[in-house]
């Protein structure tokens, strides 16, 4: 008698333990309601130097580009002065905006039909966030949540987030940088010496299209 009075509770304890469990998922919002991050990319047509619409992409990118920022140059030839001087013009601006020397990425394209001589194309790589629809005014289950519970709080959420990837993984501490570049800076500081780093080239490569 006694142990079946023992399994009776220990069988009551496992189901109301069964009914926690599940009760609590039911308030789960970022399982019910999840944001979806992928992958996606930023472009920019120039047929001119424009610094708001440059300025406005570097500062995206800064936010949330991943990988290398591609300027391809539409081109005469390998030779073309003139293209040479606009990808330099955007290559000038982009560093002023704070873009690193090894973050991009020039080419002069020669022979694309889609990329004639005097355009420039830039693009890089990110991520988006898709947002949860929160337009589902059905009750929930009886004392339970309403199917839009905690779904505008991940709405915000995957709205306010400058780069999505944050969703997915944390940032490295050091964001990337050198440490013991970091130490020689503080170091000429303290010193009272030029903290700046000689200007590091942006290499330009050609590339002939076989389009026309």
């Amino acid at each position: 008698m006694r142990n079946a009075f023992t399994l009776c509770a220990a069988l009551l304890l496992l189901s109301a333990c069964a009914d926690s469990v599940q009760r609590a998922s039911e308030y789960d919002y970022r399982t019910n309601h999840p944001l979806e991050v992928r992958p996606t990319s930023a472009t920019l047509s120039l047929e001119r130097l424009d610094r708001a619409k440059l300025d406005d992409f570097a500062a995206d990118y800064v936010a949330r580009g991943h990988g290398s920022l591609e300027i391809s140059q539409g081109a005469a030839s390998g030779q073309d002065a003139k293209a040479r001087a606009a990808l330099a013009a955007v290559v000038e601006a982009l560093r002023a905006d704070g873009i690193h020397a090894a973050e991009i990425k020039a080419q002069l394209v020669v022979g694309d039909a889609s990329l004639p001589p005097g355009r420039t194309s830039l693009r890089f790589d990110g991520m988006m966030a898709s947002l949860p629809d929160c337009y589902d005014w059905r009750e929930g289950p009886p004392n339970g949540p309403s199917a839009n519970y905690g779904c505008n709080m991940q709405r915000n959420i995957g709205a306010m987030v400058a780069d999505p990837r944050d969703l997915l993984e944390q940032r490295g501490v050091s964001g990337g940088f050198s440490g013991e570049r970091s130490d020689v800076v503080v170091g000429k500081y303290g010193q009272g010496a030029d903290t700046s780093s000689a200007p590091m080239p942006v290499q330009v490569n050609t590339r002939q299209s076989s389009g026309q």
